[in-house]
């Protein structure tokens, strides 16, 4: 699984643009810079192989005509710490949400999207996050017993989006989960209050894909939609 990473250590090695973005807080590192027409699809096949092959079963002859497209693609990355599920919500609003915007995309299916995915990397990925995302409601995990230390774990955010697509994908280091066994919802009722954020980001877009990696252990959720 290529990181956007890889491009950014690149960029810095060959001194060519990159954009660092605000950090501070939670944010540890945040950069922006943009992938030309004439590079943009091997660039993406490249970073979302995993999420293309999925894709394909279900939209077989959009997947031809978008990644042999060249289009203009902008792509930013972010590290946060786990210390709170909040944290994604002034990445998107300041950085994200401008661009999705801007190529008419729905603002707040992708929000919804990386919230879910973002919390479910905190929360259940990394098990960290607030004192009062543990306990007290039934069914509600305990506490857990080195939660200061689970804090300071990282949390990736990789995106990608042009005039054709948006590509997101969110990477704990926790031990990842079988989509196979996960429900819709908690004990699969669709209408639960908490429990359905997978179901949710596979309803709002094209394809989710699970990729787990180990040495080092890494777990991510990804996702493209693609503008019909």
């Amino acid at each position: 699984m290529a990181s956007l990473l890889e491009e950014i250590i690149r960029r810095k090695e060959k001194k060519e643009p990159l954009l660092n973005l605000y950090t501070g807080r939670a944010i540890q590192e945040a950069y922006y810079f943009e992938i030309d027409k004439a590079n943009a699809p091997e660039f993406f096949k490249k970073h979302f192989s995993n999420e293309l092959a999925e894709c394909a079963g279900k939209k077989k002859n959009m997947i031809k005509r978008i990644v042999k497209s060249q289009a203009h693609t902008k792509c930013m990355y972010f590290r946060t710490d786990s210390s709170s599920t909040t944290t994604f919500d002034k990445i998107f609003t300041d950085c994200i949400s401008l661009d999705v915007k801007a190529y008419w995309f729905d603002n707040y299916d992708a929000k919804t999207c990386i919230d879910e995915s973002y919390t479910n990397a905190v929360l259940h990925g990394n098990k960290a996050g607030q004192d009062n995302s543990y306990g007290g409601e039934k069914g509600v995990s305990p506490r857990p017993a080195n939660l200061e230390e689970n804090r300071k774990k990282p949390v990736e955010i990789e995106f990608m989006i042009n005039n054709s697509y948006y590509a997101l994908r969110v990477t704990d280091v926790g031990e990842g989960l079988d989509k196979s066994k996960v429900q819709l919802g908690k004990d699969g009722d669709i209408m639960a209050s908490s429990g359905r954020g997978l179901f949710l980001i596979e309803s709002l877009t094209d394809c989710m894909v699970f990729t787990k990696q180990d040495n080092p252990q890494k777990f991510s959720i990804s996702m493209v939609k693609f503008k019909d």
